[in-house]
């Protein structure tokens, strides 16, 4: 499980609209969010090889790596660019039978997230644009990851599970 973020309600400071964000945010979010991600990735994998371990690897995108928002050039760029590392992981590391997925998850309430969004207007924007009308849940995700790390998940490589409760899928018009 290769899993590592930054997010603007964790640290707003990191996160302007694309026109105000300064340079310095913009490596730290991608350091975070992306660059971890291939230097854990790739000492995993060279193990791996190394004693011929034939396995699982799953990273945690984003649903932003299908889209963007608003005031975050940085973090969607940083998520959309793990689903790229997943792909070309999942291709450089066929030969080795080492199967590399993603999950994109929607807003979760993580233990984190839920005292700020909870006085946050955007927790009532969330809930009306996901058609299940909630976050998501910590054991939601961990079972699309019991999945991806089961025998079942033989044949899928390369590819992200969206867990989003719908809210990719709709569009809403009112």
């Amino acid at each position: 499980m290769n899993n590592a973020g930054v997010t603007g309600i964790h640290h707003p400071q990191l996160f302007a609209p694309f026109l105000d964000l300064t340079l310095e945010a913009w490596h730290k979010v991608i350091d975070i969010n992306l660059t971890s991600l291939f230097i854990c990735g790739q000492a995993v994998a060279r193990y791996m090889v190394d004693r011929k371990i034939e396995d699982r690897m799953i990273n945690i995108g984003s649903i932003t790596s299908f889209g963007a928002e608003q005031r975050a050039p940085n973090y969607s760029s940083s998520k959309h660019g793990v689903l790229g590392l997943t792909r070309a992981m999942a291709v450089e590391l066929s030969p080795f039978n080492i199967i590399v997925n993603a999950i994109a998850p929607g807003m979760t309430g993580t233990e984190g997230a839920i005292p700020r969004l909870t006085k946050d207007p955007l927790l009532t924007g969330i809930e009306r644009g996901v058609p299940l009308g909630r976050m998501g849940k910590p054991e939601e995700i961990a079972s699309v990851a019991v999945f991806l790390a089961s025998d079942e998940c033989s044949y899928v490589t390369g590819a992200a599970i969206v867990v989003d409760g719908g809210y990719l899928a709709y569009e809403r018009w009112d």
